[in-house]
């Protein structure tokens, strides 16, 4: 990413950004409890990077430096389950520890007949050596989610 500084100012300046994803998953997240949240474990892919380390084998970014971020994630999950659900979709940092980005919830049919899709931003501070994760949640059953598309990416902005 270039910056602009300016007549004079020729020079690009990276700021810290990384990005994972994951398209055309086959595989469901297990829901272990109805309103237990697990961590999203099929990214496949890590995009581009500076200072900051997307790390899809962990399925999390790394922050390298401290500072604000803006934390952006695009979703298409689905209910394998025959009954509908409530989903709620959870940004973490730390392995879990705390939610950074408000949750979003999101209702879905059952029988893998309907794709919902999320889209969810906040600016966080983060400190170098946070991790940052996507979560899911099943609130009414123990239904399982196939997160099909995803990309989750983080960006310094101050």
């Amino acid at each position: 990413m270039a910056i602009y500084k300016g007549p004079g100012h020729h020079r690009s300046m990276e700021v810290p950004h990384a990005e994972i994803s994951a398209e055309d998953n086959a595989s469901a997240t297990a829901i272990v409890g109805a309103g237990t949240a697990v961590q999203f474990t099929g990214f496949d892919t890590n995009g581009p990077s500076f200072d900051a380390t997307p790390d899809n084998s962990n399925d999390h970014i790394v922050i390298g430096t401290s500072g604000t971020y803006m934390v952006s994630l695009s979703a298409a999950v689905d209910s394998v389950g025959v009954g509908g659900i409530i989903a709620q979709f959870q940004v973490q940092r730390n392995n879990g520890t705390e939610e950074i980005v408000p949750h979003v919830n999101r209702g879905l049919g059952g029988g893998g007949g309907e794709i919902g899709v999320t889209s969810m931003s906040g600016m966080v501070a983060l400190d170098a050596g946070d991790t940052v994760e996507f979560w899911v949640e099943n609130e009414t059953s123990t239904t399982n989610l196939l997160v099909e598309s995803i990309s989750l990416s983080v960006l310094q902005v101050g």
